[in-house]
């Protein structure tokens, strides 16, 4: 077995693949996750995802944990499609019809990794019942004047499952929370970024 690096979304019943998925493949699978604030509620999450061997690591340490696993063939999981901090890198590109920021780790794992990324998607077949799907989006090896191909495949196939079921997208979470810098000036537009239907 090889590194992968899985990307998934706020898709249907996310909580769902890292235990799913560790428990039916019996494969390591490294999930990065953003630590909540109330640390009680934190520690029951990160407890739920590691019930069949997930490992959740938290952002800040993700990197660390990245390189002392380098050696090791394992899955390094991400739902990416939260909004990155604007003080953090970030990608941007055209998402159901607006400007869109996306983070930009994925495709630095994978290229560090030399890994294929997949995208899984789920699917509401019944109530409580999910379908998922893998879908390749990027093998090895990478061209260096491709960059950031990971991130692109990733924000077109998220759109098609988003328009094909919109319902079972989570809208709460805001993709556009900020509206991308001008190109002229280097500071936002003064409009307000306008949500998707």
């Amino acid at each position: 077995m090889v590194n992968q690096v899985p990307l998934a979304a706020h898709v249907c019943n996310w909580e769902w693949l890292l235990p799913g998925t560790a428990a039916q493949f019996g494969i390591p699978i490294d999930a990065v996750y953003k630590p909540l604030r109330v640390a009680s509620l934190d520690a029951f999450i990160r407890d739920t995802r590691s019930r069949f061997g997930g490992k959740p690591i938290p952002i800040q340490s993700f990197l660390f944990e990245l390189m002392r696993r380098a050696g090791e063939a394992r899955a390094y999981a991400m739902v990416a499609d939260q909004t990155p901090p604007r003080n953090m890198d970030k990608y941007w590109t055209r998402f159901l019809n607006q400007d869109t920021a996306f983070f930009t780790g994925a495709d630095k794992i994978a290229r560090f990794l030399d890994a294929p990324v997949i995208y899984i998607a789920m699917r509401r077949v019944s109530k409580g019942h999910y379908s998922v799907r893998v879908h390749v989006l990027v093998e090895p090896p990478y061209e260096y004047g491709d960059d950031l191909q990971v991130v692109e495949r990733y924000a077109r196939r998220l759109e098609l499952e988003v328009r094909a079921n919109p319902a079972d997208w989570l809208w709460v979470h805001n993709k556009w929370k900020y509206p991308k810098p001008d190109a002229n000036d280097g500071e936002p537009k003064r409009r307000r970024a306008k949500q998707a239907v």
